[in-house]
């Protein structure tokens, strides 16, 4: 009996089990260093966000940043030409919106309001406030179902 999946199989799969084969795939899109090594990667790691957050009700998660590393500066300069000094040589170091994704946002004093996130050479932007600097969380926003003029 062979090991490999069927196309039966992989359909009856429950998200869970699609998880637990993605994410060692995703760790093997990485070099030596631990740097993705292709675009797949990225792809894939929304999949996954995508799967564990599936029926789940949103929550808030925490922006974190942490410094850039060297591997990932220099990709940033090769692939879209900017250059870097060290106050601005952060990353994200937690799951980002899409661009585009529409968000609820949480400021450093509390305040919350409903946001865009953009993207664009220079990363990720909200449409009305810019920077994500002080923002401490972020959560999609569920649009509603249409109402059908009935009680569901």
């Amino acid at each position: 009996m062979s090991d490999c999946m069927t196309q039966e199989d992989a359909m009856n799969m429950n998200n869970e089990q699609a998880i637990q084969i993605l994410k060692p795939m995703q760790m093997m899109m990485r070099d030596q260093h631990g740097c993705p090594i292709s675009d797949a990667y990225f792809a894939l790691g929304k999949a996954l966000e995508a799967l564990e957050a599936f029926g789940k009700e949103p929550k808030w998660i925490p922006v974190k940043f942490r410094p850039m590393d060297k591997e990932e500066k220099q990709y940033w300069e090769e692939h879209y030409g900017y250059k870097f000094d060290e106050e601005d040589s952060v990353t994200f170091d937690c799951p980002m919106p899409e661009g585009g994704q529409e968000v609820w946002v949480c400021s450093k004093c509390g305040n919350v309001w409903q946001d865009t996130c953009q993207w664009d050479d220079g990363g990720l932007y909200l449409e009305s406030n810019g920077d994500w600097e002080d923002i401490v969380a972020w959560m999609p926003f569920e649009k509603p179902k249409p109402w059908k003029g009935e009680e569901e």
